[in-house]
């Protein structure tokens, strides 16, 4: 009976590590391992960690000292036993049918990993988001995942999330990034299906993500960062697409408007939080790294409040960018006392 483990880097997660415990422990195939790591938390996880382990002996706790989810990752898959290799992160879940319709999807056809769908639920309960999937229902060859997945996923219109997917073990050989602090898995995943000969894409939303405020990436302190691990992922990837020569320009440009975006929205987001303080973030991100994606990118393909922000930036009209921002914010405003 084949063997499957999961693996669910935790770091101070015990607002929301129950329910997702929970939900791994009634999935409905039952031959599975749960490996559990504790990424130096300084709250209640390791507590529960041992609690949960006492009544159930297919969870494997790791506990160590706080060194990112890349690396936990990591030695979860160095400590897996499986046949095959899911993740869950701590504050999401599993529909209680996920590993059961992976496996058999896998097995049926062949393949060498599956991804399926998820959806997105907020603090309220409501389903805020349901992932589309492409090219569903059907096995795809290395040719397919090159010419047809990839480009989607450079774009964004393809989320790289590491957790829809079911991983045959002897095709893993790649690890996370450990030197990434966000979007470390945008990384495995493409360096992940350039190395796969076929896989095949469900549309069950069989992943469950909670959306809360509380995540890196929603974090005012942290945005600096997620810019700057957004042009370290960029560089990345590029690496990956020329070891692979596809560096063609419908590529670069996918990667570069997609990253963009991501920088921009960041910016704004920021300024929302931090108002003028806004000025200083966008001063101390225009880096070379950040000009070179700039100036080797099509700007039009991005909208035109994001095409504005990233010029002002490069140009460093900083004054205009202090006049633009309060523009944006009454826009905002207007917006969001008419919905």
């Amino acid at each position: 009976m084949d063997k499957v483990s999961v693996i669910v880097p935790i770091y101070n997660g015990e607002r929301y590590l129950k329910r997702c415990i929970d939900s791994l422990l009634n999935q409905s195939y039952k031959n599975n391992e749960y490996i559990l790591i504790n990424d130096g938390s300084s709250d209640n996880t390791l507590k529960i960690l041992k609690e949960y382990a006492l009544k159930d002996t297919r969870i494997i706790i790791i506990d160590k000292k706080n060194t990112g989810v890349s690396d936990s990752r990591n030695m979860g898959i160095e400590k897996a036993t499986g046949d095959y290799i899911c993740f869950c992160d701590c504050d999401d879940m599993y529909e209680d049918n996920y590993i059961e319709v992976m496996l058999h999807t896998i097995k049926e056809n062949n393949v060498a990993l599956v991804r399926c769908n998820f959806q997105v639920i907020d603090k309220d309960g409501k389903v805020t988001d349901n992932g589309k999937n492409v090219l569903t229902n059907k096995r795809l060859t290395n040719k397919a995942i090159i010419n047809d997945i990839i480009p989607y996923c450079l774009s964004g219109e393809m989320p790289c999330f590491v957790y829809l997917l079911m991983i045959k073990r002897d095709i893993l050989t790649m690890r996370f990034p450990n030197d990434i602090a966000m979007m470390e898995d945008v990384v495995f995943y493409i360096n992940l299906l350039l190395k796969t000969d076929s896989m095949y894409i469900i549309n069950d939303s069989l992943y469950t993500i909670m959306f809360n405020d509380e995540g890196a990436t929603n974090n005012v302190k942290n945005y600096k960062r997620n810019i700057n691990n957004v042009i370290l992922v960029n560089k990345y990837i590029k690496n990956i697409l020329n070891e692979n020569n596809l560096m063609n320009d419908e590529n670069i440009s996918k990667l570069n408007t997609n990253n963009l975006n991501s920088v921009a929205d960041f910016i704004f987001r920021y300024y929302l939080h931090e108002g003028k303080q806004a000025i200083s973030l966008c001063k101390s991100i225009r880096t070379k790294d950040l000009l070179n994606i700039i100036y080797e990118t099509n700007l039009s393909c991005l909208s035109l409040p994001r095409r504005w922000l990233l010029k002002l930036i490069e140009k460093k009209h900083y004054v205009f960018l202090r006049f633009y921002f309060g523009l944006r914010k009454i826009v905002f405003k207007l917006k969001r006392h008419n919905n």
